[in-house]
């Protein structure tokens, strides 16, 4: 379809929110990473277009991330509008990925993308690399989920 990743973001967000389930950035970023991984195993395409960058704690999307930077490690309480709107069938999905991994904390996501290869091959200590979409689209293929 070819969402933006802050579209996605903004939208998962609201929708937690009226769920009643708490993200912070930092949960959000490695949610967004699983939800892409997870779309794209059962469509063949990506959620959205936006590159991740393997950062300390894990895979994240820059856009996002500043997109919601002001709540640093606080539940994320407002969502803006997203500029495009989302189709109910990528809503359904990640309503769906929200209540997988609604039991887990943000540092057990951060375990959990810190054991995958697109993130442990990209990352260099004290750099923000861009991972590769090969490496994520290889990802989708390897992951057992």
């Amino acid at each position: 379809m070819g969402y933006n990743a802050v579209d996605i973001g903004r939208t998962t967000v609201q929708l937690s929110l009226d769920n009643g389930l708490c993200l912070t950035n930092l949960k959000l970023q490695k949610l967004l990473y699983f939800a892409w991984i997870e779309y794209f195993k059962k469509t063949g395409k990506p959620l959205f277009d936006d590159d991740f960058e393997a950062w300390k704690y894990g895979p994240v999307v820059p856009s996002v991330y500043y997109d919601f930077w002001q709540y640093a490690g606080s539940t994320i309480v407002f969502a803006r509008t997203p500029s495009s709107p989302v189709d109910a069938m990528t809503k359904e999905f990640l309503l769906s990925m929200l209540e997988k991994y609604k039991n887990c904390n943000a540092y057990e996501l951060i375990d959990a993308s810190h054991d995958t290869a697109a993130w442990r091959d990209s990352y260099v200590q004290g750099c923000k690399r861009r991972i590769p979409r090969l490496s994520m689209e290889a990802e989708a293929c390897l992951s057992a989920n």
